[in-house]
């Protein structure tokens, strides 16, 4: 009898080790069902923390009016002949012109004519609206080609003017320093930009493919997976933290997207 009892405390005890065990499991569920719902406007406040309201009563409402950041108006300009200086240290410091130095628009003629691409990539509509997002995939192509004009001719300014360097002897130090600071900014820009295309390419495109994966109403996402959802959130972040790094160089310093 003792026994018996025994044996009987024992799988009652094992039957509540499983029922604890299990609880987790339902919990988890739970979130990952949420974690399908995302206000685009949270989204955007964890990269522009000026965005979202402090009044949490408010929160709701704003979210669901919200209609996307303020775009800069880049409208479409005549460009003009910009006179290159034919000296080695102008040469220098025109590496950085669009890049580090703002010019006016019609003399920017790769910087402007990017951002003007670039300028509505991520406007509200393209997340319910697929023309909305072929046009936008359009215009990224577009500035692709812009800056590949734009690297080509950089990199071939900075050899040129390596060659220069090397040719003189009397160049001195002072002018070789810049030179090799001057280079460093463009190459790093280069590869910014870069990855500033491809990341607002990447989340376009996951929009484009992926349409019967989510739906997008009163400014909050909703998807059928955890996965989607998640790869969503993924590129969407990789977008605003490349945006992030090329706000740095000054005629970027606007740039929404």
């Amino acid at each position: 009898m003792k026994m018996r009892t025994r044996i009987f405390l024992f799988l009652c005890m094992m039957m509540c080790v499983v029922v604890f065990a299990a609880t987790p499991l339902r919990a988890q569920t739970d979130v990952v069902e949420f974690d399908r719902d995302i206000p685009l406007l949270r989204l955007w406040a964890q990269y522009n923390s000026y965005a979202f309201p402090r009044d949490l009563k408010e929160a709701s409402e704003v979210v669901r009016n919200y209609k996307g950041p303020v775009e800069p108006k880049v409208p479409e300009v005549t460009f003009y002949e910009f006179d290159s200086p034919q000296h080695l240290q102008g040469r220098i410091d025109g590496l950085l012109h669009g890049i580090k130095i703002t010019l006016p628009p019609e003399y920017d003629h790769y910087g402007y004519e990017v951002r003007r691409f670039m300028n509505s990539v991520g406007r509200i509509q393209i997340y319910s609206n697929r023309y909305a997002i072929e046009d936008e995939l359009v215009n990224i192509e577009k500035a692709w080609v812009v800056f590949r004009y734009w690297r080509e001719a950089l990199i071939a300014e900075i050899e040129a003017i390596d060659e220069g360097i090397k040719a003189d002897a009397t160049t001195g130090s002072k002018v070789k320093t810049m030179f090799n600071v001057n280079q460093a900014v463009v190459k790093a820009f280069i590869i910014e930009m870069q990855a500033w295309l491809n990341a607002n390419q990447a989340l376009l495109t996951f929009l484009a493919d992926n349409r019967k994966l989510y739906a997008f109403e009163q400014g909050n996402f909703v998807f059928k997976s955890s996965q989607a959802a998640s790869q969503f959130v993924a590129l969407f972040g990789a977008r605003e933290r490349a945006k992030l790094e090329m706000r740095e160089y000054d005629p970027f310093g606007k740039i929404v997207y």
